[in-house]
């Protein structure tokens, strides 16, 4: 059976037109698809525009930008600043004078295992010196014995040349529990029938609260006066062994006024290896940044 049908007029021309036509009809394609991606552009942009635009965006933009430990709650940011406050000198009589500054460490992941500081005092700047900061630690930065024949006006401290440590599980870390902490004014007693003067002291217990033997531990202790500092002091004690409980006095030999309150502040470098006696396994360095 011969299935072969001849071509109509009509499709003849349809094909002829095709044919003659085809760069026309494949430029108007392209053409049209150009027109359309164009569209769908200015479309896209029109809606970027009116976002940034809006106030939410805004609002995002400026809460960003105004919250200082954003960075800090990236693991991997940038250290916060070290802390300073409440920089002052006390009175020890006969020309001499402390100075001292509160400082803090605020990160929670980070050591500044080295820095350096100096007071300057009425415009001058003192001898350099060196401390740490273990993380989230608040203490003192003291230097006792500064003379001067009248009370210095005005104190800074100035700190920088950081050397941070991220911290990290190797790191051996000491905590402390105070307990029982008692400031006796000075008091006029009666010792083998004379009157003695029994200058004003403080008392309290210190345990190390660690697994860890210190060949030593310094701890500050802070006197005020309701919000205001009155009397510093320091005292080393030797040989504190892991959970060894000590009881520790100190004691000035200068006038003191009311005392409203005591602060104790232990003072152990983590990162000073040397001061353990025994470590079952060397630290490594970590990262420094």
């Amino acid at each position: 059976m011969n299935d072969y049908k001849p071509l109509s007029s009509t499709e003849i021309e349809r094909g002829y037109f095709f044919l003659t036509h085809k760069d026309i009809i494949k430029k108007g394609i392209l053409g049209a698809g150009i027109f359309v991606l164009v569209i769908v552009y200015i479309i896209l942009l029109v809606n970027v525009i009116g976002f940034v635009q809006k106030s939410g965006w805004q609002s995002m933009a400026v809460g960003m930008s105004e919250n200082p430990n954003w960075a800090a709650k990236h693991t991997r940011g940038a250290p916060m600043p070290i802390l300073t406050t409440n920089v002052q000198s006390l009175s020890l009589g006969n020309r001499l004078h402390v100075l001292v500054a509160f400082v803090e460490n605020p990160n929670p992941d980070w050591s500044a295992r080295n820095f350096k500081y100096r007071f300057v005092v009425d415009g001058q700047a003192l001898a350099e010196e060196e401390s740490f900061l273990n993380p989230e630690e608040d203490r003192m930065l003291i230097k006792f014995g500064y003379e001067s024949s009248k009370p210095p006006s005005d104190i800074r401290l100035d700190v920088d040349a950081f050397d941070w440590r991220r911290f990290e599980n190797d790191v051996p870390i000491v905590n402390w529990e105070i307990l029982d902490v008692n400031y006796y004014a000075a008091s006029r007693e009666e010792v083998n029938g004379e009157d003695v003067i029994v200058d004003p002291r403080v008392r309290w217990w210190a345990q190390n609260l660690s697994l860890y033997d210190l060949w030593e531990a310094k701890f500050q202790v802070a006197l005020f006066n309701g919000d205001k500092l009155v009397g510093v002091s320091e005292l080393l004690s030797k040989d504190f062994i892991a959970l060894q409980k000590k009881d520790l006095e100190v004691v000035w030999l200068n006038d003191l006024p009311r005392v409203t309150n005591t602060e104790i502040y232990p003072v152990v470098d983590w990162l000073d290896y040397d001061n353990f006696k025994t470590l079952e396994s060397q630290p490594t360095s970590g990262r420094g940044f």
